[in-house]
């Protein structure tokens, strides 16, 4: 990460004496999105065991030593030859850097008897929740306590995303307590995510913690949900005050610190898919920022539509359950028809709503791709799988089971580098 940073924000030698209002200007998600990669570091570099390399990210290219298989062979009846090197040529490239690696590259590797390799080093993520009132998942629950949900997914968020989880508790509201859970976890962590205490209450203690130990880049974003969150740099981490509703906290770490943990690991696509859907239902936008709705993306009668997952508000963890994407609301006053086409980042495995007919749908998709078109459909589709090898996305394109339409509007490699 980078050196020590100057604080450019000033502080107060009494925290909980700030006024009840933000003093930080909104960005945009974009500026929020460059104002994060401005301040974050190259990758890392380790040596591991191939066997302990399934997740990562490559960072060498690999070539074959030898010819597989090494002498002429035949098959135990007899009636085939395999020759030198027919599967694999001496020299050969067979990874390349930024591959992540699955099950095929690590049976690759094994072939090859290439036993240690280098990958991108996994970030260590320091994660916290702030709040007198919570209280520990396995402890009963008092009159106007909650349990804290926040830190346990947002260490499953992280474990997902591939970075090192590091759980530091419950932090109350108290200066000096938080003071020493945001040391204690510098001391630990390449990055730290805190939920809770980023709101204008005297009690909302984490930004004016950062202003005085480090300098805030921002302290609001035009997003819903997710307004609140915080980025700033401390000793050369990075910290993200992420807001205290559990949706809130999950959809501000899925579009802004996600991203950040895949290209931290050498990941050359690090955003999640993008695609154009098509809307079951009315959908509402808001005109000061983009909306993020919680929704269920299915493939249906050759195209890709969308319907909500219920009321969407940010305290209601129960939005998220069963939604595989995000669909991005612009910054509008109008409302969406059913019938009407926006954006929807992809979270989760696409299905299709009626799979026992998948085939048909294949067959209808098809015949709706112009003539001459089938080429560049093909190749769009081999060089999306072949650039990014996770699970994830080849179920997508198991699941659809066709070559992708021009209806997905998927964005170009280029593109989806840039999150």
């Amino acid at each position: 990460m980078n050196g020590p940073t100057t604080t450019t924000t000033t502080a107060t030698s009494n925290l909980t004496s700030l006024p009840h209002e933000s003093p930080y200007p909104s960005v945009s998600v974009d500026e929020a999105r460059h104002l994060i990669l401005t301040q974050s570091s190259p990758p890392g570099i380790e040596v591991i065991g191939f066997t302990e390399a399934y997740g990562r990210v490559l960072a060498e290219t690999i070539y074959a030593d030898e010819p597989v298989p090494d002498s002429l062979t035949a098959t135990m009846d007899g009636c085939a030859l395999r020759t030198v090197g027919e599967d694999i040529a001496p020299g050969e490239c067979l990874l390349t850097v930024g591959t992540p690696l699955g099950a095929v590259e690590i049976g690759l590797l094994a072939t090859i008897g290439r036993t240690c390799i280098h990958v991108y080093r996994r970030p260590r993520v320091a994660v916290f929740s702030n709040g007198s009132e919570l209280v520990e998942p396995g402890m009963p629950r008092q009159p106007g306590r909650r349990r804290d949900s926040n830190r346990y997914a947002l260490l499953a968020a992280v474990h997902e995303a591939g970075g090192q989880a590091i759980s530091l508790d419950i932090v109350h509201d108290d200066e000096r307590v938080q003071r020493e859970a945001l040391v204690r976890a510098l001391s630990r962590a390449d990055i730290v995510v805190s939920s809770g205490g980023v709101s204008v209450g005297v009690r909302d203690l984490v930004r004016p913690l950062l202003a005085e130990h480090g300098t805030i880049h921002f302290g609001r974003v035009q997003m819903k949900p997710g307004q609140s969150t915080t980025f700033a740099t401390v000793h050369g981490r990075l910290v993200f005050g992420l807001p205290g509703k559990p949706v809130s906290a999950l959809v501000a770490f899925e579009v802004l610190v996600r991203p950040l943990l895949r290209q931290l690991q050498g990941d050359t696509a690090p955003g999640r898919p993008r695609v154009r859907v098509v809307l079951d239902e009315p959908f509402p936008s808001v005109p000061d920022r983009l909306s993020y709705h919680r929704a269920v993306v299915e493939w249906h009668n050759g195209r890709l539509t969308a319907r909500s997952t219920g009321p969407q508000t940010s305290s209601r963890l129960l939005s998220l359950r069963g939604a595989n994407a995000l669909l991005i609301g612009p910054a509008t006053d109008h409302v969406y028809a059913p019938g009407e086409e926006l954006d929807a980042l992809l979270i989760g495995t696409l299905q299709s709503t009626h799979p026992t007919t998948s085939s048909a749908k294949s067959q209808a998709a098809m015949e709706k791709i112009p003539a001459g078109g089938m080429d560049k459909q093909l190749h769009v589709s081999y060089t999306w799988v072949t650039q990014r090898k996770d699970s994830q996305r080849r179920l997508f394109g198991i699941v659809v089971g066709i070559p992708f339409p021009r209806a997905l509007n998927w964005k170009t490699p280029g593109q989806a580098s840039q999150w």
